[in-house]
């Protein structure tokens, strides 16, 4: 063996063999050369090219594997892929995990060249949070023996928003359907789903009855007010939902069934008995169950012993007024008479 810049004789006539002994640091295609010189002179005689192709094993793996957000208390599984991109077997000796994470290893395993090992990773969220954590394979790759894979995941919770703390169906004429909208929100990092939706009765319909919505969107709930009778109906609407602080929610609701936007709180009014000459003055009650104020033209009665003293020019939305209404007695026996209001 010779030392690199080394010297050696030669007798005239004599061989002498050399043995060259040379580490590859990588795999692939490697050139070099040595040269041969003169001790006294230094003269170039002997140029010596140097080829080697190494075959090598050679590990590919992504350098991070995230989870994204994982609902809290829910496991989650990730793939990551092991490939052998090299010319020779690839022996994989371990592989090991820290922080909240898991792996799923079944020993020492080698793969041939241009073959794949799937490792199943685990993210158990405990808790809302960050998770990091570090992947170490560890094999014979010559340049790199430990590879290394950033580990990311938080943990999240959906956060539900938008239900009121009681539900007004408003005032519907019956025979009508009156049609509401809930818009209901996610705040929260995870999908929200709500479901059980329920009233209690077919008078009130939900639709649909489950939903699911993604992190920061919303979806519509439509409410059908179909009343059967005249006057209040009341109930409970309620759903569960994936949002850990609000796991069931129970909402008061009303809504009320009318002959008409314009209702008289009595269908008649009986003052009573009066002697000839004698007078009663009675109130009259009205509702304005509509959405919209109603003006009123005017107010009149059908009998000249009725008299209308005070009227509202205005009933407002959802409001009520009275209208003053004076009997006097002028003939004996029953009277009868109608008021009529103009709007």
């Amino acid at each position: 063996s010779l030392a690199l810049g080394g010297s050696i004789a030669l007798e005239p006539g004599q061989v002498r063999r050399l043995l060259l002994r040379w580490v590859p640091e990588r795999g692939g295609h490697t050139e070099g050369e040595i040269v041969f010189e003169l001790v006294a002179s230094g003269a170039e005689i002997l140029r010596v090219p140097l080829v080697a192709d190494v075959l090598a094993a050679e590990l590919v793996v992504d350098a991070e594997l995230d989870f994204g957000v994982v609902p809290v208390g829910q496991r989650l599984l990730r793939e990551l892929v092991l490939r052998n991109d090299g010319q020779a077997p690839l022996s994989i000796d371990k592989v090991e995990v820290d922080g909240a994470y898991a792996v799923r290893w079944d020993g020492p395993q080698v793969l041939a060249p241009g073959e794949e090992r799937v490792v199943a990773v685990e993210l158990v969220a405990g808790a809302e949070g960050a998770y990091s954590g570090l992947l170490r394979v560890l094999s014979n790759d010559p340049t790199s023996a430990e590879r290394v894979v950033r580990l990311l995941g938080s943990g999240g919770v959906p956060v539900l928003s938008g239900v009121p703390t009681a539900i007004d169906l408003g005032a519907v004429v019956l025979g009508k359907v009156g049609r509401q909208n809930l818009l209901l929100k996610n705040d929260g990092q995870v999908d929200l789903l709500v479901r059980d939706i329920s009233t209690g009765t077919w008078r009130f319909i939900v639709s649909p009855r489950q939903v699911l919505i993604p992190p920061g969107q919303s979806r519509v709930l439509r409410f059908d007010f179909r009343p059967g009778v005249h006057g209040l109906l009341q109930g409970e609407f309620s759903l569960s939902s994936s949002d850990p602080q609000h796991p069931q929610i129970a909402v008061p609701f009303s809504g009320r069934g009318i002959s008409a936007i314009i209702e008289v709180e009595k269908g008649e009014y009986a003052f009573v008995p009066q002697p000839l000459g004698g007078e009663q003055t009675l109130n009259i009650i009205l509702h304005n169950w509509g959405a919209k104020p109603i003006a009123i033209k005017g107010v009149e009665t059908q009998n000249a012993q009725f008299q209308v003293l005070e009227w509202p020019r205005n009933l407002a939305a959802g409001g009520s007024a009275q209208i003053a209404v004076a009997y006097r007695s002028t003939v004996p026996g029953p009277t009868r008479g109608a008021l009529v209001v103009h709007t």
